[in-house]
């Protein structure tokens, strides 16, 4: 489910913050609402 994600800020892959959403409907939109965000943290890149 697209309840939870992490977003990593492109000029620096070390800086981390994981939101919390509320979905809006069935699919990914950009209506979702944004219920938590976290404190910017650092961590090691992660490829899959």
């Amino acid at each position: 489910m697209r309840t939870q994600s992490t977003y990593v800020y492109k000029d620096c892959p070390y800086i981390k913050v994981d939101v919390v959403f509320s979905p809006i409907g069935l699919m990914e939109d950009d209506d979702d609402r944004v219920l938590i965000i976290s404190r910017p943290y650092l961590a090691f890149p992660v490829a899959d």
